[in-house]
């Protein structure tokens, strides 16, 4: 376990120094409904900040929000200070 996490580091790091100009859309539970209803494919990262990796995952979700801008809609939910309450039924944060 500890060798993934150490994988997941340089990872991490190697889209750190890749900076991208679109950041992943912050959903909550004020424009979720709407968000899920999109006509394009929607990946959304349900996260916390207390979370290690769900926050070394965050850079890698916004580079790919730059490389797909118009044709995927990347997103990311702050699940301790917006529950996003339909999302609990789709998805919860690995480490929760």
């Amino acid at each position: 376990m500890k060798s993934d996490f150490k994988k997941s580091c340089i990872f991490a790091r190697f889209f750190q120094n890749h900076k991208s100009n679109t950041m992943a859309l912050e959903i909550n539970s004020g424009n979720f409904e709407e968000v899920i209803k999109s006509d394009k494919l929607v990946i959304i990262d349900f996260w916390a900040t207390w979370c290690g990796p769900c926050r070394a995952l965050a850079p890698i979700m916004d580079e790919l929000s730059n490389e797909y801008e118009g044709k995927v809609v990347i997103g990311k939910c702050d699940t301790t200070t917006s529950p996003c309450s339909s999302a609990s039924a789709i998805s919860r944060c690995w480490c929760s």
